[in-house]
């Protein structure tokens, strides 16, 4: 995948890792309008990406050359600054420029991922994520010098995220 600080996401076959001018473009994504902000790649080969726009769009390959959207219903009111999947895949993060968390999970009824997002989480815009290898614990770093842990785990869209516990950064060593 690459993008140029644009819109546009490529997706290449890559030939020889260390010569570019082999890699063979396969498709070519335009959903967003705005600067997309980042891009993480699942395990089961999905591909999510997030944009100043304020949208989310997944992937989900289908054959070697093809990939297909799926549906991401999300209601969080400004930039989405990074997106990350959880190890097992089942699940991926957001975090936004007004620090809204936002866990995202499949649902079979409505056929779209559904966001559940919680803005008590940080006081300032959340610009870091990562999953535990459990895909139970998320680790929220936030522009205000702190990183949250919190569940991610819910038996249903309506369970809270629970912080877990909170950690200062000393930024005058």
């Amino acid at each position: 995948m690459a993008t140029k600080q644009d819109h546009t996401v490529r997706v290449y076959k890559v030939n020889t890792l260390n010569q570019v001018d082999s890699w063979t473009p396969l498709q070519q994504f335009t959903d967003h309008t705005q600067t997309i902000s980042d891009i993480d790649w699942a395990a089961d080969r999905k591909i999510v990406t997030s944009s100043h726009d304020r949208s989310v769009v997944a992937w989900k390959q289908i054959s070697d050359v093809k990939w297909e959207k799926m549906l991401v219903n999300i209601d969080i009111k400004l930039s989405i600054l990074v997106c990350k999947w959880a190890p097992n895949a089942r699940k991926f993060a957001l975090g936004s420029a007004c620090n809204t968390l936002g866990l995202n999970y499949f649902s079979l009824e409505e056929n779209c991922w559904v966001c559940t997002s919680r803005n008590t989480i940080s006081k300032a815009p959340i610009i870091s994520l990562s999953f535990h290898p459990s895909s139970n614990l998320l680790a929220v770093g936030s522009a205000d010098f702190a990183v949250r842990i919190v569940t991610s785990s819910f038996k249903n869209s309506k369970d809270p995220l629970i912080v877990a516990s909170k950690v200062e950064v000393n930024t005058n060593y």
